[in-house]
């Protein structure tokens, strides 16, 4: 059996078996040049396609990520700061996926997120719990959430993976800057979004311990800071902070 070899057309003119070599496998061209050997070919083909790949390759760089990101676990809950990096923890019952965004102070001015990272179902999920632990700078670094899920107003259910949601348990929001006032034109940016964490600041509870009172014994009495302690009658020192809110209460 002899062995044909066929270039491509573009390269050099198809050749085919010369059968004036029946012993010896041989290749030749429709023009008057000498045969050539099936190693001449194959080496003329190597180079040629070495060319080719010169020429098509492009050298495409991907940006370099800022942040490691790793599974994390489940608990607890919103974002804490640990172990040189942050846990980002949410609870979602009905999402199909979830992205976690990250957002520096300028890019939230300027209406874009920074890095989204995907949570894999299949990785950053146990039950309904989703969950993911990043490692990077977090300076000046605010978060916040993608959902994606049914858009069923009549079952409560309102996923739109193209808004960014705010973490139910959050620590501090970054607003726009006025209370209350909506932005222009229905434009959410600048983004209210949640603060990271940072373990350099947290709260010196400068000895403090709970009172450890059994909790069928306590009566649970949610306020909005701000609003009670806004109000020239909350007779506070110090409207909007959790030390107004102590003042009105003791007087």
């Amino acid at each position: 059996m002899y062995l044909t070899y066929c270039l491509k057309p573009k390269l050099t003119p198809k050749p085919i078996l010369d059968f004036s070599y029946p012993m010896r496998t041989r290749m030749r061209t429709f023009s008057n040049s000498k045969p050539l050997t099936f190693a001449d070919v194959f080496k003329n083909s190597v180079v040629e396609s070495r060319k080719e790949a010169e020429l098509e390759t492009a050298v495409i760089e991907k940006p370099k990520r800022r942040f490691k990101v790793s599974q994390g676990n489940p608990t607890p809950f919103g974002a804490t700061a640990r172990d040189g990096g942050v846990t980002f923890c949410i609870f979602s019952s009905n999402a199909v996926s979830v992205t976690l965004c990250l957002i520096t102070l300028y890019d939230s001015q300027e209406g874009r997120v920074t890095e989204e990272i995907f949570l894999d179902p299949f990785i950053n999920k146990i039950g309904d719990v989703w969950h993911v632990f990043v490692k990077g700078d977090f300076k000046d670094m605010l978060y916040g959430y993608k959902y994606d899920g049914k858009f069923s107003p009549e079952r409560g259910q309102y996923y739109d993976p193209s808004k960014i949601v705010l973490d139910l348990y959050k620590l501090a929001v970054i607003s726009r800057g006025q209370f209350g006032v909506p932005a222009p034109n229905d434009n959410c940016w600048p983004q209210m979004v949640c603060m990271v964490p940072n373990s350099e600041d947290e709260f010196d509870w400068e000895g403090d311990l709970r009172l450890k009172h059994p909790r069928r014994d306590l009566v649970i009495y949610e306020i909005h800071v701000r609003g009670f302690t806004r109000h020239e009658s909350s007779r506070t020192e110090f409207p909007g902070t959790y030390l107004g809110v102590v003042g009105s209460l003791i007087t």
